[in-house]
């Protein structure tokens, strides 16, 4: 007896199979089988092609939801990043304090830096370099210090091979099949 899958089931097995192969995970047998696999998959899914649609939309509502959570990870990560700022902000003030406890406290070894023993740690106030400051307007800088990027618009490289017949000496746009549903 033929085992009949759902619908649901040949699309999430069709599913795991191409995200495991795509990530590597599958083993070397499974490799091997996979092109069978697959076409397996695929014959079963269209000898139900009355459920189709159902399945794309379906599909659509896994993407929609995947979508969100990724939105929702965005937000903690972008909280995440404002905590992580928060206590560098607090960092950076507790070297200044430091700083100033140090100069205000602290005496001055060979090299004529204030530093002050605190809790057996040895905190010197040392001078290092900052970061840089342009006196100038960039372009009056010497050329050794320049670089040049080139940005292409590929979008409009698109579109104008596509008004010149979809080929140029230049590019090409290649037609393909899209599934319009109305």
């Amino acid at each position: 007896m033929k085992d009949n899958k759902t619908t649901y089931d040949l699309v999430g097995n069709y599913i795991d199979l191409m995200t495991e192969h795509e990530l590597g995970t599958l083993s070397d047998e499974e490799v091997k089988s996979f092109d069978k696999d697959i076409a397996a998959i695929e014959s079963e899914l269209i000898q139900k092609k009355d459920n189709l649609h159902w399945v794309m939309t379906n599909c659509d509502e896994q993407k929609s939801s995947i979508e969100g959570m990724m939105d929702m990870h965005d937000e903690k990560i972008q909280k995440l990043r404002k905590k992580r700022n928060a206590i560098q902000n607090t960092t950076n003030r507790i070297k200044e304090l430091t700083m100033l406890i140090v100069d205000t406290l602290g005496d001055n070894n060979k090299n004529g830096n204030k530093c002050i023993l605190i809790n057996g740690e040895k905190y010197t106030n040392i001078m290092v370099n900052g970061g840089l400051e342009l006196k100038v307007d960039e372009e009056d800088l010497p050329d050794e210090f320049k670089e040049y990027h080139i940005k292409v618009n590929k979008s409009k490289i698109r579109k104008h091979v596509i008004n010149k017949g979809g080929e140029t000496d230049y590019a090409k746009v290649d037609k393909k099949r899209s599934l319009r549903i109305t």
